[in-house]
Parts: C-alpha cells; sequence; structure tokens
C-alpha cells in the first residue's frame, strides 16, 4: 500500500491493522501525518518488506505490538518524525 508523498494529515487509522492481506509493504512517508504510530499496524504480519512512516509528523514510542511483523525481511523507516522512548526488543 503506498500513500507516500501526498498531503495527508491527521491520525493514522486504527482500521489500516484491518488491512491484514497487504504482504509486501506499507508507505506513508512524506506526508503530515500526526499522532502515535496506532498498535493496530502490529496485525499485519502478512507484511514482508517494509513499513515506511519516515518524514511526517509522528509523536509518541514505537508500539511494541510492531515487534509481530516478524516475516518482514527490509526494514521500518520512521526517521524525521519525533518519536521518542525506547526501541521495542
Amino acid at each position: 500500500m503506498s500513500l507516500r508523498t501526498n498531503s495527508i494529515t491527521g491520525a493514522i487509522p486504527t482500521q489500516l491493522g484491518k488491512l491484514t492481506a497487504i504482504t509486501y509493504g506499507m508507505w506513508l512517508y512524506d506526508n503530515s501525518i500526526t499522532g502515535a504510530i496506532p498498535t493496530q499496524l502490529g496485525k499485519l504480519t502478512a507484511i514482508t518488506y517494509a513499513m515506511s512512516l519516515r518524514t511526517n509528523l509522528i509523536t509518541g514510542a514505537i508500539p511494541t505490538q510492531l515487534g509481530k511483523l516478524t516475516a518482514m525481511a527490509g526494514a521500518f523507516w520512521f526517521y524525521d518524525n519525533s518519536i521518542t522512548g525506547a526501541i521495542p526488543t
């Protein structure tokens, strides 16, 4: 799913966690997304490549639920945000 480089504003909808058929990746970078990363994104366990939320206005901690994305061989790209706290293990 790619919605990169748009003018998307507001929080990431928790309903995106219901899109469990997404298999390759999720790209929401280069927008104006605000708020925290929803814990529901941890339900996207079929993603095999990457999740990119970089260059937004995201705040808060990285949810520990993202550790369930064990099929992902690529990377998480969360830079250029205001994420705080420890990196989940």
